[in-house]
């Protein structure tokens, strides 16, 4: 027993150096895509001990949002403790993976079997985008917790288990299937001991579990108005030719993880005729032909059974999209198990030599997928890479073009970007998304009447998006239309009262135009609806501010960073406070606060560099004032304070340099 428990420790440690080999290089990464929605700008997760908000904010995924809630809590939008966390937790289900294993067959699966499916699941580069994708850590949790779920059924502690299950279908949607994977281990743990299956006897004994999903489903129906998406509707043929050529390619991406792809291009079958629906059909039948032929052959059934009953969710329900990779993180487990069981079942390793054959062939797999998964991960290493490497692979998507424009358009690449929003609007997925962002491009080269045309043409054809009401005000405010700014942000108010931002905007502009009342009046009628909303707060710590109000000041933005303790420009504004009392050491505190979440807050630094000369501390100050020179070189005060920092230091060389330099800006 000893030795068995240090075998599977060593195996363990050795599943969790492979695993960080294979992802250390991800720790940096970026956000990526609907990173920006479910985390960025999320202020439901800014505050941990508001545990309604981040609930009631998703109540479909609220394991997930209380994830990144406590990811907030201890590192604010730093993506080293969001990666961290994925990838603990896909080391974790590749263990709970293999303990299943162990115990699942515990007499016919060998601890070879066990080791090899573990290792196939945790380096297959096809479950590259659920880790390194940070919001994908919905598929990641609902494994870890469905995991969990079936290790503590067959451990026949049935309370630990209804507890797991509910928080796996509280992570993604994937975890109500449950029930029907435990009907499969019932019949194929019987099948394998060679008893006969009682089919009523399982559900009763499973009728908790459906108990559960019944009270799923009312929730869903309760919160959303629908068991499926409310705000997405496809036609039932079209969804079912669609997804079982979805269902095909996804086995061939789990077999051979190559050409994989952030977003696939992957057309609707809309009729029966489709040659490629049919030959995915006729594929489809001749598995389920093998299978049954099959069906009591456990390890197989069981492997085909978990992976097609893991991926009904997409199979049925419409979603935007036709086919995704991080879809298959839960099925992947299914193909892992089958590989590994298939090399190392009986029938192939009666002799040694086939049995060590079988090894040798499985060791190499797990090192080309590790090496594929490694160079998978370097696509993800910025938004640019990734959406570059989607546009090469699917051309004929709008997506990647608006993508990979954007983040041209934010390098300052404005021709390259409108070649990018130019050739999407040529390509019929999403015309109106490219409108919007040629607007935006004319926008950031100063061409405002165009892009006021062309978010008014857009508002005119499709009414019921908030985005270009948005993207409007804020052009229109830019160009000193603030009565015209303040009527369209009115218009968005009333046509879309859940977008706060439209109102904060409105206040906003009637603070920049000196209209201070008006302004404290529009944050106040927030804070009324939402009492933590953390922009209000701020905006009305700013108002209290200027009017001289430090103490009022103070409490707004204390209570702002109780709602978001990540939140640089709250510590910024504390710090201000405190040097305006005197308080020049509280001061730098809190502007060390600031750069911590922020490190290249420049008023934090500016601030920090003044202070500290205020002190004597001339050498630090310069540290403070050279770090903004390097964020920011046309930023004329750093160089002045700098060379002031120099002249008390005696060093008057050194001062005309930085006079010099602050002089040739332009």
């Amino acid at each position: 027993m000893k030795r068995e428990r240090l075998f599977s420790g060593l195996f363990i440690f050795f599943l969790s150096v492979l695993c960080l080999l294979i992802y250390w290089r991800t720790l940096n990464y970026p956000f990526h895509y609907d990173d920006a929605l479910v985390i960025e700008n999320n202020e439901n997760i800014r505050n941990i001990a508001d545990f309604k908000s981040i609930i009631l904010s998703n109540p479909q995924r609220a394991v997930l949002n209380l994830s990144f809630a406590v990811n907030y809590a201890f590192g604010g939008l730093n993506t080293f403790g969001y990666h961290i966390l994925n990838i603990a937790i896909h080391f974790l289900n590749g263990v709970f993976f293999y303990l299943l294993v162990m115990r699942l067959f515990p007499e016919k699966m060998s601890r070879t079997s066990a080791i090899f499916s573990s290792l196939l699941f945790l380096v297959n580069p096809v479950n590259v985008e659920s880790v390194t994708y940070i919001s994908s850590r919905s598929g990641l949790l609902c494994a870890f917790f469905y995991l969990l779920a079936i290790l503590f059924y067959i451990k026949k502690n049935i309370i630990l288990s209804l507890l797991f299950f509910i928080f796996s279908c509280f992570s993604k949607e994937s975890g109500a299937t449950l029930p029907l994977i435990l009907l499969l281990i019932d019949y194929s743990r019987n099948a394998e001991s060679g008893k006969k299956w009682n089919i009523k006897e399982s559900l009763k004994n499973h009728s908790p579990y459906w108990g559960i999903i019944l009270l799923v489903i009312i929730e869903r129906i309760y919160s959303l108005g629908a068991v499926g998406n409310p705000n997405f509707q496809r036609e039932a043929l079209t969804q079912f030719y669609t997804q079982v050529r979805s269902f095909i390619f996804g086995l061939k991406l789990m077999l051979l993880p190559l050409n994989l792809n952030v977003d696939h291009y992957f057309p609707l079958s809309e009729t029966i005729t489709d040659a490629k629906f049919i030959i995915s059909a006729l594929f489809l039948i001749a598995v389920i032909t093998l299978v049954y032929f099959f069906r009591k052959s456990a390890f197989l059934f069981f492997s085909f059974g978990w992976i097609f009953i893991s991926q009904l969710p997409t199979l049925i329900i419409p979603v935007q999209d036709s086919f995704s990779e991080r879809w298959l993180y839960l099925p992947s487990i299914g193909m892992a198990f089958f590989i590994a069981s298939l090399l190392m079942s009986d029938l192939l390793i009666k002799k040694r030599l086939l049995k060590n054959s079988a090894i040798v062939l499985l060791a190499g797999a797990v090192f080309m997928l590790s090496s594929l998964a490694f160079e998978r991960n370097h696509v993800w290493k910025d938004n640019l890479t990734l959406w570059t490497d989607a546009l090469n692979k699917s051309p004929q998507k709008g997506r990647p073009y608006i993508n990979v424009g954007n983040e041209l358009l934010k390098m300052g690449r404005l021709n390259e970007a409108s070649e990018m929003f130019k050739k999407a609007s040529s390509i019929s997925d999403l015309p109106q998304l490219s409108e919007m962002n040629l607007a935006y491009l004319a926008f950031s080269e100063g061409r405002l009447d165009e892009a006021e045309r062309r978010l008014k043409s857009l508002i005119a054809n499709i009414p019921d998006k908030p985005e270009p009401y948005y993207l409007l005000g804020t052009i229109l405010e830019k160009a000193g239309k603030f009565d015209e700014a303040i009527a369209v942000f009115s218009d968005m108010k009333s046509r879309f009262p859940e977008y706060t931002d439209a109102v904060l905007y409105i206040g906003a502009i009637y603070m920049n135009t000196g209209r201070i009342d008006e302004g404290e009046r529009v944050f106040n009628e927030v804070l009324a609806r939402a009492p933590n909303n953390v922009k209000a707060l701020m905006n009305l710590g700013s108002i209290a501010y200027l009017r001289g109000k430090s103490d009022e000041a103070r409490q707004y933005y204390l209570k702002a960073l109780d709602n978001d303790r990540g939140n640089a420009d709250g510590w910024y504004n504390l710090g201000l406070i405190s040097a305006r009392s005197g308080n020049i050491d509280d001061a730098l505190s809190d502007w060390d606060e600031s750069l911590k979440i922020s490190p290249r807050h420049e008023g934090a630094l500016l601030s920090k560099g003044i202070a500290l000369s205020m002190k004597g501390e001339y050498g630090a100050a310069l540290d403070a004032f050279d770090t903004l020179i390097r964020i920011n070189p046309k930023r004329s005060e750093a160089y002045q304070n700098a060379a002031q920092a120099c002249e008390k230091m005696g060093d008057i060389k050194r001062a005309q340099e930085y006079l010099n330099m602050g002089g040739e800006i332009k």
